[in-house]
């Protein structure tokens, strides 16, 4: 072993590495309307540190601050504002929203409805019953509906939340009591409205007839006799609505009242229908709405057609509201576009080859339009052969 100076020459290889005591917290609104977001924190190593609060006010309509998560649909680890973090790593954490369920007595008599509902992210939530009793004259009680007209999504008293109540989803904003007119028998067959020269075939119109005769209902809402209808709050409907099949209209039609659509005032409109489908159009004014509309494939076909007695008191107010969900109720109405699937029994069950089968139709759009008069008759021509006039010159008369 050598043991004198080594000779030569000597390469030394130095690696540097930097360490941070500091690790970044970052926060995020997360679908806030309105406030400000908690600015960016920074923990040292081996030190606790204070989550940000809500002191920026964060809002979003129809949901509840409920603290923050480290994943923006609310299913990941949560953490209440203003609790400590201990873990020595980054983390981004996004404000967590909980969906706020309430409820609306849409006209009931008497009654309570439910206190309000929070929904956590990832759990389903099981929806109040009636424990209010309540309760409306000529109606049965029969659940909860997100649409005020019982157009939306049913849901049972007391049923556990499904996919519309997935995880973070929101979906559920407001239900609302859903009722049937009590008694009745069922019309199905196809609805012919000669006034306006216009046949939609199969068509199933849904009409319940109670046993005195003065109350009638369709789809998933009723209403009773006329003189009830004017003292009844501003969200009730008038309309019997149908979900017809969407390639079998045929016929002419010409509007009878203006409506507005996208945006723009439609007046004196005429259509002709081939196959279900609308081959030709015009309009003294609006015709561009009409134009744009019917760049959707699936608005130049029927949706709904509704039959509205022209004793409403919409129609009988002679205003237009340019609200085309306060107008339909003035007049008989077609919608060119999307159906609505309660109008089909057992239609939620049904897969869209199903759907598209049966005529069911699907579109971007769902726009109503105006249709009668004074003058228009209906009557339902049953597959039985049977024959029921239900309107003459505007009016019930089943």
């Amino acid at each position: 072993m050598p043991t004198g100076p080594i000779e030569g020459q000597f390469l030394q290889s130095k690696k540097s590495k930097t360490w941070s005591s500091v690790i970044t917290l970052s926060y995020y609104a997360n679908g806030a309307d309105t406030g400000t977001v908690p600015a960016k924190q920074e923990k040292q190593f081996c030190k606790d540190i204070t989550l940000a609060t809500n002191s920026g006010t964060l809002k979003r309509t129809g949901y509840v601050f409920k603290g923050w998560n480290t994943q923006a649909d609310g299913t990941g680890t949560s953490y209440m504002a203003g609790d400590n973090y201990t873990e020595d790593k980054a983390i981004t954490l996004y404000a967590e929203w909980w969906a706020l369920v309430n409820y609306d007595a849409n006209g009931a008599d008497t009654g309570t409805v439910p206190a309000k509902q929070e929904k956590k992210p990832g759990q389903d939530l099981t929806l109040a019953d009636n424990s209010g009793t309540l309760a409306r004259t000529g109606y049965v009680f029969k659940g909860w509906n997100t649409d005020a007209k019982g157009k939306g999504d049913h849901y049972d008293e007391g049923q556990a939340g499904g996919s519309l109540l997935g995880a973070g989803s929101g979906t559920i904003r407001r239900s609302y009591a859903k009722g049937e007119a009590t008694g009745g028998t069922e019309i199905g067959g196809f609805v012919e409205v000669s006034g306006a020269n216009l046949v939609m075939e199969d068509c199933y119109a849904n009409v319940l007839v109670s046993g005195s005769g003065d109350s009638i209902g369709g789809g998933l809402m009723g209403f009773s006799s006329l003189e009830r209808l004017e003292t009844a709050m501003p969200w009730t409907s008038f309309e019997v609505f149908t979900t017809p099949d969407c390639r079998k209209t045929h016929g002419s039609v010409m509007l009878t009242r203006p409506v507005e659509i996208n945006d723009l005032l439609v007046e004196d409109a005429y259509f002709e229908f081939e196959e279900g489908k609308v081959t030709s159009f015009s309009a003294k004014k609006g015709q561009e709405a009409l134009r744009i509309l019917f760049e959707d494939p699936g608005s130049r076909r029927i949706g709904e057609i509704a039959l509205v007695d022209k004793h409403s008191p919409v129609a009988r107010s002679r205003l237009f509201f340019y609200d085309t969900l306060v107008d339909e109720n003035a007049a008989i109405h077609m919608a060119f576009g999307q159906a609505y699937i309660q109008g089909l029994e057992g239609g939620a069950r049904m897969k869209e080859q199903q759907l598209d089968d049966i005529g069911f139709n699907n579109a971007t759009y769902h726009s109503d339009v105006m249709i009668g008069d004074e003058h228009t008759q209906v009557e339902a021509n049953c597959y039985d052969g049977r024959t029921y006039r239900i309107m003459e010159s505007g009016e019930f008369v089943i």
